[in-house]
């Protein structure tokens, strides 16, 4: 509903026309906006897929089929189709490579094949190619939703001033740099200092050293190991909590035991003794219990 107001107060307001829309597969905008007809008889406006959206189709797809044939005997034939992959040394096809370096490359079953033909199929449908040769995607459209977020913040009321300024803000910066405030403000009759000038130039500097970085290949090779990390410390702050409702629940039972003796991994428990190493308090009550032990064996 958003998008069909926004083409109509473009339509009343502007000689602006636009005649295509990127959006992903599962938007109900386009198809108000058709049921709307904006623009009359004059001219249609065209869907285009959003590529970023199209590429994890195939992921999502596949993933679904393998729950679905889990259970199935498949057969295990070979039937190698790579008629139309390039068969020149720098190739992108693995089977094609093997087949030049003369090593083993082993194929997927027929069945499997023919599991997967129909999402390959539908993916690679002529239609659907055509909607994604634009090569575009939505991640522009929510990066400059993240700017206008930085300006004006989505969970604060603010009046349509307010939000006009930042939403005009957010869109120059995005589009230009930080030195179309210079060029506002030239508008205004109002000559820009050499402090101001600097700092514009500085701020763009700096967005664009900061893109570059984030590009580079070790860069990304870091965030995924941060990724990675920070994946599994929740996984192990997890069997910690397992542990210690393991413990509670003994506890309220009126058995007590200790963690050596609660059924766990291998791997568990050792995390759990790697954490517990430092705290004194478990120190403590294991020497109590070794006291009551000896008490115990005296007595007898």
């Amino acid at each position: 509903m958003e998008n069909y107001r926004f083409f109509d107060v473009l339509n009343q307001n502007t000689m602006l026309v636009i005649l295509c829309y990127v959006g992903d597969g599962d938007s109900n905008a386009f198809n108000t906006i058709i049921e709307k007809n904006v623009y009359g008889d004059q001219c249609s406006v065209t869907k285009l897929e959003c590529i970023g959206h199209v590429m994890k189709r195939m992921g999502t797809r596949l993933r679904r089929l393998r729950v679905k044939m889990r259970g199935q005997k498949l057969s295990d034939d070979e039937n190698p189709q790579h008629g139309f992959c390039p068969s020149d040394p720098d190739t992108w096809c693995k089977f094609k490579k093997a087949e030049l370096l003369g090593s083993s490359f082993h194929n997927l079953p027929v069945a499997v094949v023919e599991a997967m033909g129909p999402i390959f199929k539908d993916l690679s449908h002529p239609d659907l190619l055509k909607k994604c040769l634009h090569g575009s995607t939505q991640n522009p459209n929510e990066s400059v939703n993240n700017v206008i977020w930085t300006r004006v913040p989505k969970k604060t009321f603010v009046h349509i001033e307010v939000l006009s300024l930042g939403t005009y803000d957010a869109t120059s910066t995005f589009n230009i740099g930080n030195v179309t405030k210079l060029q506002i403000l030239k508008k205004l009759n109002i000559e820009p200092g050499d402090y101001t000038i600097q700092a514009m130039k500085q701020l763009d500097n700096e967005r664009l050293i900061k893109v570059k970085y984030a590009n580079l290949q070790k860069t990304k090779e870091v965030r995924k190991e941060k990724k990675d990390l920070k994946a599994r410390g929740k996984m192990e702050n997890l069997k910690i909590m397992w542990i210690n409702l393991n413990m509670g629940q003994e506890c309220f039972n009126g058995v007590r035991k200790r963690p050596s003796e609660i059924p766990c991994s291998c791997e568990t428990l050792q995390l759990f003794q790697e954490t517990s190493e430092g705290d004194p308090s478990n120190n403590n009550q294991n020497k109590k219990d070794e006291n009551e032990d000896q008490s115990s064996k005296e007595s007898d």
